[in-house]
């Protein structure tokens, strides 16, 4: 019967049960269901149609090239479009998303590469012929896998680059400002309004994005589902990114959009989770140091066991960013390249 729930999949479904395909587009346009491009695909065909009136758009659906949809909209006015970058492995690509339902703004065009920068400039074409606008190119921040294709892009959209000053100090090209707290109005059917929090730590102007009707936090390098954030001194800033930990858990999000690996549906919880690690981590350091003084590398071995050792080197830079954090607070003091409890 309609509205009973059905058993579903470990991992593969968030729920389950049997629904209208108007009442299901209606749960994705609001924001509180996220659906994959199959079954949106499905869905728009079936709404309103036979089944021998959607056997075409089943067979062909749009966005689709060779069987690989390029057209991801997890939510109503959310495309995602991952692009190989030169990133920090185990991640491979970088997530850019187009934002708006009228006008929009491209996010994190990070790719260098022409191939990529061409395959996202089509999707680009394609909702302008759908009649939307793109008014801007925007930038959590400086890192290279963000920002690698941004100016590319920019000049063939005719929109301009915003960032945070900070980022802007870094990189050429941008110009417009954005702070925290300002609201970014997109006109569309529906408008949609982002709400810019300034989030440092990873990087000092790094920015996330609000949007506070289905309450989406579009992330950049806050979280990741394939890895954890490196927090790289002297810019990175461990208790910087804990306090903007800290306020996004603060925030009334739901869905996570993360620069690297999947869309996060229940954004409070990895959040937790995230503010328990970096806990734990920085417990495990305290507990090394406990038995005795301890070069760098000596710390990462004993704390950062959970860790191959090819990824020492990131997990350097993450350790010395939880030292000089402890440092500051007078717990812990450097003599000579060693560590030892203050």
């Amino acid at each position: 019967p309609e509205g009973q729930q059905a058993e579903v999949w470990p991992g593969e479904l968030a729920s389950g049960g049997w629904i209208r395909p108007a009442d299901a587009l209606a749960r994705w346009a609001e924001g509180s269901a996220l659906l994959h491009p199959p079954i949106l695909s499905a869905l728009h065909a079936l709404d309103g149609r036979t089944a021998e009136q959607a056997l075409p758009l089943l067979r062909e659906p749009p966005g689709v090239e060779g069987h690989i949809a390029e057209r991801i909209e997890l939510q109503r006015g959310i495309f995602i479009f991952p692009l190989r970058t030169p990133t920090l492995p185990p991640a491979t690509h970088t997530s850019c998303y187009l934002v708006g339902n009228g006008e929009m703004v491209v996010i994190d065009p990070g790719s260098p590469d022409p191939d990529e920068q061409e395959r996202l400039l089509g999707l680009c074409r394609l909702l302008e012929q759908e009649g939307r606008k793109f008014r801007a190119v925007f930038l959590t921040h400086q890192h290279g896998d963000h920002v690698g294709g941004a100016q590319a892009l920019a000049q063939a959209l005719g929109a301009p680059i915003w960032a945070h000053r900070r980022t802007a100090e870094r990189i050429p090209g941008v110009t417009r400002f954005v702070k925290d707290g300002e609201r970014i109005e997109l006109a569309g059917s529906p408008a949609m309004t982002l709400q810019v929090i300034h989030t440092p730590g990873h990087a000092a102007g790094h920015l996330c994005l609000l949007e506070p009707q289905s309450r989406a936090v579009l992330c950049g390098d806050m979280v990741s589902t394939v890895s954890t954030i490196v927090i790289d001194p002297p810019e990175g800033d461990m208790a910087q990114y804990l306090a903007s930990l800290d306020r996004l858990a603060k925030l009334p999000c739901k869905a996570l959009y993360p620069a690297h690996g999947v869309t996060i549906i229940d954004g409070p919880a990895k959040l937790a989770e995230y503010q328990a690690h970096r806990t734990q981590r920085e417990q495990q350091i305290l507990d090394a140091l406990a038995e005795g003084p301890l070069a760098l590398r000596q710390i990462v071995e004993r704390a950062y066991r959970d860790t191959p050792p090819f990824l020492y080197p990131l997990a350097e830079r993450s350790a010395l960013a939880v030292l000089i954090k402890l440092g500051n607070e007078g717990r812990v003091r450097e003599e000579g390249g060693r560590y030892s409890l203050a």
